[in-house]
């Protein structure tokens, strides 16, 4: 079993939700792979879908690195459609929760592209400390009620971005 899909499979087993890996292909974030999460009916995220570069901690956290002007031109090209009430509404209040994805390490969103989901993602990098991919989960409110969940959650997804960004040559001690 690798790395990735086996480690996405650990992680949407103990999520109640899915586990999803998203790449930046074409200046476009596209899940690349998902295990889990067939029960939440209003998950969007498949393989080969394009997420929207505002509207999910996934696609967000891909553009941490990026100067503004670059994520303003990709914000540009890919729109501002305002899918839910909590889906940001302009590139200023995306370089904001890019801001806070580059303090704590990880992105999250809640009721932001897909009714009901929260996500958590946090970027993998390459050998050239460049982030290329996330790894993220994704689940319903329901799921997140017990006690101590979100934190699990939050180390299970940063542990295994950090293991990803290892087999890709990534040594250096930054997370974001």
């Amino acid at each position: 079993m690798d790395l990735l899909g086996g480690g996405l499979a650990d992680l949407a087993e103990g999520s109640g939700g899915a586990a999803l890996f998203t790449e930046l292909v074409d200046n476009r974030a596209v899940c690349t792979a998902r295990h889990g999460g067939e029960e939440l009916a209003c998950l969007s995220a498949e393989v080969g879908r394009i997420m929207p570069l505002h509207a999910t901690a996934e696609a967000r956290t891909l553009m941490i690195d990026m100067p503004r002007h670059t994520v303003a031109r990709l914000l540009a090209d890919s729109g501002l459609t305002p899918f839910r009430p909590r889906t940001p509404r302009g590139v200023d209040e995306v370089i904001k929760r890019l801001a806070l994805i580059r303090r704590h390490g990880y992105g999250v969103s809640y009721d932001e592209f897909d009714s009901g989901i929260w996500s958590l993602a946090a970027p993998v990098r390459n050998g050239a400390e460049q982030v290329v991919a996330t790894v993220a989960v994704a689940t319903s409110e329901a799921c997140l009620s017990r006690p101590g969940v979100i934190d699990k959650l939050r180390l299970k997804v940063l542990k295994l971005a950090r293991d990803v960004s290892a087999e890709l040559g990534h040594r250096g001690t930054r997370a974001a």
